[in-house]
């Protein structure tokens, strides 16, 4: 083999290096270009989950007051009624 023919063949092994690594290469970035998109997908997911959360807390609290707010006024009204005199005792339970 001559000096001439060197160059050549490494050449064609670099071009048959690069032929070889090129899937490869090629699976490495689809694989991070789909981690990306599952990345961004996680995040949107979590942010929507802690928005529709924010929104049951919400709704949890508005109920929780007017559960106390029905709770006081049937406890108003039983003490009112409690407080009542009556003469008969079947009165009180005709109010």
């Amino acid at each position: 083999m001559s000096v001439r023919d060197t160059g050549g063949f490494d050449r064609a092994v670099g071009q048959l290096g690069e032929a070889y690594l090129a899937p490869y290469r090629a699976a490495v970035d689809h694989a991070f270009r789909v981690r990306e998109s599952n990345s961004r997908l996680t995040r949107e997911f979590f942010t929507s989950h802690v928005a529709l959360m924010e929104e049951h807390a919400t709704l949890n609290q508005r109920t929780a007051r007017e559960a106390f707010r029905l709770t006081r006024e049937q406890s108003e009204a039983l003490l009112a009624l409690s407080m009542r005199r009556t003469r008969d005792p079947e009165d009180f339970f005709s109010a």
